[in-house]
Formats: C-alpha cells, sequence, structure tokens
C-alpha cells in the first residue's frame, strides 16, 4: 500500500485488510499445490536470507523488491497449496493430485473442467474487495466529517456497483 501513499491521519489504513484479501486472490487465480509449495519454499529463503541479500542489491532494484516481498511470496504460497488442495491440482496434473492424496478428484470443483464456476468466484470475489475499499472510504470520510464528499463519492459508487453486480448475477 505504500506505492500508492501512506494514509492520513483520518483514513483507514488498508494494509491489513490487503495483507488478507491479496494472498485469497492469488490463490484463487494461482491455486495449485505444487507451484504453491515452491512458492512457500522461496519466500521462505528469500526471507532467511535477505540480510545477505539486500546488501548486495541496490534498494530500488526488481530483486531488492522481491526480497522484501518474501513474507507475503510465502503467504500466497500457502494460499496457492490449500486452494489448489480446493481445486485438485499438483502441478497442473490432477492426475499426480489424485496418487499422491488418494482422493477421487478436486474437493471443491476443477478449474480446467469448470472454467465458468471459477470466473464467477473471482468476479464475486472481486466485487467484495471493490465493495470492501468503497466502505472503507465511506468510513474515512464520514469519520473526518466529509459528509458531502461521502454522499457524492463512494455512496453512489456503491449503489450501482451492487446494482450492476446483481443484474450481472441474476
Amino acid at each position: 500500500t505504500k506505492a500508492f501513499g501512506m494514509p492520513s491521519y483520518y483514513e483507514v489504513d488498508p494494509t491489513l485488510p490487503f495483507l488478507i484479501t491479496f494472498p485469497i486472490v492469488f490463490g484463487l487465480m494461482f491455486g495449485d499445490v505444487g507451484h504453491g509449495a515452491l512458492l512457500l519454499a522461496f519466500g521462505i529463503i528469500f526471507y532467511l536470507m535477505r540480510g545477505k541479500l539486500t546488501l548486495k542489491f541496490k534498494p530500488r532494484s526488481i530483486v531488492y523488491f522481491v526480497i522484501a516481498g518474501a513474507p507475503l511470496m510465502a503467504i500466497s504460497g500457502v494460499a496457492a497449496m490449500m486452494i489448489g488442495f480446493l481445486y485438485g491440482e499438483f502441478f497442473g496434473s490432477e492426475e499426480w493430485f489424485r496418487e499422491l492424496t488418494g482422493l477421487p478428484g478436486p474437493l471443491w470443483f476443477s478449474p480446467s473442467h469448470y472454467p465458468m464456476t471459477l470466473l464467477k468466484y473471482s468476479i464475486m470475489f472481486g466485487v467484495f474487495q471493490i465493495s470492501f475499499g468503497l466502505l472503507l472510504d465511506l468510513i474515512s470520510k464520514l469519520s473526518s466529517r466529509r459528509f458531502k464528499e461521502a454522499i457524492t463519492g463512494p455512496v453512489p459508487w456503491l449503489w450501482l456497483y451492487w446494482s450492476g453486480s446483481y443484474l450481472v448475477f441474476s
């Protein structure tokens, strides 16, 4: 969230909700037990070696940001593994998943067989996440007593967004 600017004293800090929702969205789009395990392993390795590695790279280089983001990489790897378990995917193979776990198939659904189900859940989670951001904006404006901006800003956007979502899903 620092890349978009730090919130003022009267605004709600979105860092904690972002820390919770980002791995979920990542897991939905990258749900695979094997690939998630690799991300978890690399995240742990980068985190443990961060002191040695950060001295070798410039502070604004891409490798520096990868090392600084190692905890998020590890958390995203765990989310990818959990949702990959629900998808029944191990390195892109449902057969390997069945052989390794002994389960007959995915616990939830297979995105390769039901891509529209994945799209539906992704859109629903996106609607939730954007609505949550608009609600945080509304709370920030109301707590700083900017009532006119609250009524003309996030309130119509929420109404429009929820109405459009209702139309799409019904």
